[in-house]
């Protein structure tokens, strides 16, 4: 198999590196724009479940009165200020009410963590790529445009079907593409780089750069509202480091099997 690199994710022009199949129709009744819109700005702090914020005082107040501990959770600023306190990320290892919280909890303590530590204060960041991931979990496995062992890990795809797409399948394609090789990227960038080295592919910063290269086309899209375009342009701005943080979670936080072969990730360099 021969690997070339393509144009951008704004051109049309495609250098395949087989003949593709039939790709599959969208369906624009399940993902529309605006409930996409709706997606990025919600993320993982607006969807916490009853058990995640049980988990919260647990951690962090057991011995409160719940009524007046819990009016802190419907307040937006003091539940993300509640959300940075360590005890919680260290208790994702070592408390048993931990394997009782939701996805979007789960992931969204992990996030915040290691992008603080890359010096990335912003909230809405976080929030954004947690959601990433925690939407990931029900995923099917093979889904072309958000399963990893089964889906589409090669920009050639994603660039064949921009390429005849109306407008607003446009907005949902460069999410998916950039969620995809966020991904990808991310959480498996020694598959990336086996790849490359077995068969020529292109490595973990052709990647990067097509993600960057998709949520910039989504911010710039008509139908993304300003906040959309606001987050969507710090992450693009603190991209290497977020992909960077994301393989530090992966390696010291999760163990993952590598695309397509099942063997676990080995640290990356």
């Amino acid at each position: 198999m021969v690997y070339s690199n393509c144009e951008g994710i704004g051109s049309t022009k495609v250098l395949a590196r087989q003949k593709l199949g039939p790709l599959p129709a969208l369906s624009l009744k399940k993902l529309t724009a605006s409930l996409l819109m709706g997606w990025i700005l919600s993320g993982c702090r607006h969807r916490l479940t009853p058990r995640d914020f049980a988990f919260l005082q647990t951690i962090l107040a057991a011995d409160a009165e719940p009524e007046p501990w819990q009016r802190f959770f419907r307040e937006e600023q003091a539940l993300a200020e509640i959300l940075d306190d360590e005890r919680l990320f260290r208790a994702l290892g070592d408390h048993p009410f931990s394997l009782q919280i939701s996805p979007q909890l789960y992931f969204y303590l992990l996030v915040r963590h290691f992008l603080r530590e890359a010096g990335i204060e912003d909230r809405d960041v976080a929030d954004f790529v947690a959601a990433v991931l925690a939407d990931r979990i029900g995923s099917p496995a093979g889904a072309a445009l958000t399963g990893i062992p089964g889906g589409w890990t090669h920009t050639t795809d994603f660039l064949a079907l921009l390429s005849g797409a109306g407008e607003e399948r446009r907005f949902e394609i460069y999410l998916a593409a950039g969620n995809q090789f966020l991904i990808l990227t991310g959480l498996f960038p020694n598959y990336l780089r086996r790849r490359r080295d077995r068969a020529g592919a292109p490595g973990v910063r052709y990647y990067e750069g097509f993600a960057r290269q998709a949520y910039q086309a989504l911010g710039q899209h008509r139908l993304a509202d300003p906040p959309t375009r606001q987050v969507l342009g710090r992450l693009v701005n603190s991209l290497t480091e977020t992909r960077q943080s994301l393989n530090r979670m992966a390696e010291n936080c999760l163990f993952l099997e590598d695309a397509r072969d099942g063997s676990p990730s080995p640290p990356s360099s």
